[in-house]
């Protein structure tokens, strides 16, 4: 049986004052705990993911200052725009992309985790870490030169593929 305006209304009225009779008869201390544990369960969650998920210190750095400097409005742009995010796309591209580099090494026999082990320990450290962000180790011969302009990392890169003689990763 449809419903009258006058039952609609009868049902909006009988829930605003169901509402009003919680509002009223809920202590204010009870909702300041229940929004204050509420807000540190959030805040220890977006701790965590932004110390495993942000790449650069800064970044991580930054968004704790914002989380606890101002820490409603930290909590909603982290939601918001905190998440370095790739795309599906670009996820399955870079997974064929690590996978081809992956035969390439086993059909030229090639060991792009290698690090010496005559490697001076000063340069030890500095050498893993470039090993795990790329996945690439240390050779012999090996050089690293700070180019200033676009054109000339394209002419140096040109050289090396000159005078690559196996494989070129990139």
């Amino acid at each position: 049986m449809p419903q009258t305006a006058s039952d609609v209304f009868t049902q909006i009225s009988d829930t605003a004052q169901q509402v009003g009779e919680w509002y009223t008869n809920t202590p204010w201390q009870d909702m300041a705990w229940i929004v204050a544990v509420a807000h540190a369960l959030i805040t220890l969650y977006l701790l965590g993911r932004i110390l495993t998920n942000q790449r650069s210190t800064g970044v991580a750095v930054a968004w704790l200052v914002l989380l606890f400097a101002l820490p409603i409005v930290g909590i909603i742009a982290y939601l918001l725009v905190g998440e370095p995010y790739l795309g599906k796309r670009y996820q399955s591209r870079s997974a064929k992309a690590r996978a081809l580099v992956h035969e390439v090494a086993i059909k030229n026999d090639l060991d792009f985790a290698h690090i010496p082990a005559d490697l001076p320990q000063k340069f030890a450290g500095v050498a893993n870490i470039g090993k795990t962000v790329t996945g690439f180790g240390v050779y012999d011969d090996h050089t690293t030169k700070l180019l200033m302009t676009s054109s000339d990392a394209f002419d140096a890169l040109m050289a090396d593929i000159k005078q690559s003689s196996v494989s070129v990763s990139m």
